[in-house]
């Protein structure tokens, strides 16, 4: 699973990107790549991108690899934002919601509003220990990668 990923980062590495541009591209696409909401995270990497001066692609790779890890996330950020705000928790499963989002999306944004302003006032407030934990990680291999790399 890591070598497309490592690939594409020696590439950027041999184009003269530094460690810690990939670093903080990918960190952030790994935080974006766990927002609770399906949708808006393309336009919101293209608007960072464009505003924090990161390669997009890299942000991509980031969003891409929590693929996976996102499904996982959506009910804590979920609970953890009716915690935060004292609302009863959403009677309704994840996969029941995914359902009937996919029959009737406005309608579903529309009726559980407050359930996703609660799931993401949770990853706002998860998202920096995400970015602080990710860069790091991220940074180590970008320096491992590039000094592994053969000079010429």
């Amino acid at each position: 699973m890591l070598r497309p990923f490592k690939d594409k980062i020696v590439g950027f590495l041999k184009r003269g990107l530094s460690p810690q541009c990939i670093a903080r591209a990918v960190a952030l696409g790994i935080v974006l790549g766990v927002f609770p909401i399906y949708g808006p995270v393309s336009l919101i990497c293209l608007g960072l991108a464009f505003l924090l001066r990161l390669n997009i692609t890299l942000l991509f790779v980031g969003t891409w690899v929590m693929t996976f890890v996102k499904p996982v996330l959506i009910l804590p950020f979920l609970r953890l934002g009716e915690f935060l705000f004292s609302a009863e928790p959403m009677p309704i499963s994840i996969q029941e919601l995914w359902i009937r989002f996919s029959e009737n999306a406005l309608g579903t944004l529309v009726e559980f509003s407050w359930s996703f302003l609660h799931a993401t006032v949770g990853w706002l407030v998860v998202a920096p220990l995400v970015f602080i934990a990710a860069y790091p990680l991220v940074l180590a291999l970008a320096l491992r990668w590039r000094d592994r790399m053969p000079m010429g």
